[in-house]
């Protein structure tokens, strides 16, 4: 196996991940209901530029991923089945010095997400109770 070496090799990995995201029975509902049908190319547009900024260098990117999520009903079990589908995704496809920097990153945003928005909704449901 080869190493992530291009927008290309990044388009093809998003693209079998988010398919297997998509067809998930835990995490796909998600997805599905925050990302309308017809908004899943300008997502995946998007995450290949988040990609490819991150593991390429090449600035394609602007904005906040993690705003995107906030309100989100999630809970670790989400976000370990979702570096579970990328680290395999990764790992059956590539191997070398980006695709362990993907992964890397990838588990630096799952537990960055995973702590945040636990924090958050923890405090949304003591709001509530008061």
């Amino acid at each position: 196996m080869e190493d992530i070496q291009s927008r290309d090799d990044i388009v093809m990995f998003l693209n079998k991940f988010y398919r297997a995201v998509r067809e998930d029975r835990l995490i796909g509902p998600v997805f599905l209901h925050k990302i309308d049908r017809s908004e899943w190319q300008q997502h995946l547009t998007k995450m290949y530029g988040f990609w490819t900024a991150v593991l390429l260098r090449e600035v394609d990117y602007k904005g906040n991923p993690f705003a995107h999520h906030i309100g989100l009903q999630t809970s670790s079990e989400h976000f370990d089945r979702w570096i579970t589908i990328f680290e395999y995704v990764i790992k059956t496809n590539f191997s070398g010095v980006k695709a362990n920097q993907a992964l890397e990153r990838a588990h630096k945003i799952r537990h960055i997400f995973d702590t945040r928005l636990s924090y958050m909704n923890a405090n949304r449901q003591t709001r509530r109770i008061q």
